[in-house]
């Protein structure tokens, strides 16, 4: 069942079977979420990492679950003042919201996290209004999106890991049960690739 499922994502992604990681389910009960993170794998060589993720819902959640992207594009100006939300790049990776707790009169800011870490002194570059966007849980409903970039692109060279700072996203915590499916591709056979038997 599982290759016949896999052989469904390859056709959809044009991409060859060695390329998809081993097939993941993830059951939350009440309370349990997954925190803000990304896809790509920290420790990549060869210069490669995901470059798509593809989860599906297998059951609805009247309440809870939602998937939460925390850090999307905004047209939204910053106006760097205390108390205004923001996305931080933190050491080249990721994109995390937070709020800004102090300006410095070096021009930084300090940046609280939601998550209840600080950096100090961040300097404004790596500051950026975001938007979020939630998704329900819904029985059959999949959801796809770009983590990183090609090796290829010339983007994966401007950011650490190919990463794209846009798709932070978290599991939010479960009121009814959730169950997920989640496949991960790379842009050649994959670090953990499942041969499906």
């Amino acid at each position: 069942e599982t290759l016949r499922l896999q052989s469904r994502y390859c056709e959809l992604l044009n991409v060859p079977l060695e390329n998809l990681e081993a097939v993941k389910v993830t059951r939350y009960d009440r309370g349990e979420f997954f925190r803000n993170h990304v896809d790509p794998i920290a420790d990549t060589s060869n210069f490669e990492n995901r470059v798509a993720t593809l989860f599906v819902y297998l059951n609805t959640c009247e309440t809870g679950g939602e998937t939460r992207f925390l850090s999307l594009p905004s047209l939204r100006k910053l106006e760097y003042r205390v108390g205004e939300k923001v996305c931080c790049l933190l050491d080249g990776e990721g994109d995390y919201p937070g709020v800004i707790d102090a300006l410095n009169t070096d021009g930084t800011v300090d940046v609280s996290f939601d998550d209840g870490d600080v950096q100090l002194a961040t300097p404004r570059s790596e500051l950026r209004a975001y938007e979020t966007l939630s998704i329900k849980p819904v029985q059959g409903m999949g959801v796809l999106f770009f983590p990183a970039f090609l090796p290829s692109s010339p983007m994966s060279r401007a950011f650490t890991k190919q990463l794209d700072r846009y798709l932070v996203h978290e599991g939010c915590p479960a009121v009814d049960q959730k169950f997920i499916h989640q496949q991960w591709v790379w842009p050649h056979r994959a670090q953990s690739h499942s041969e499906g038997r």
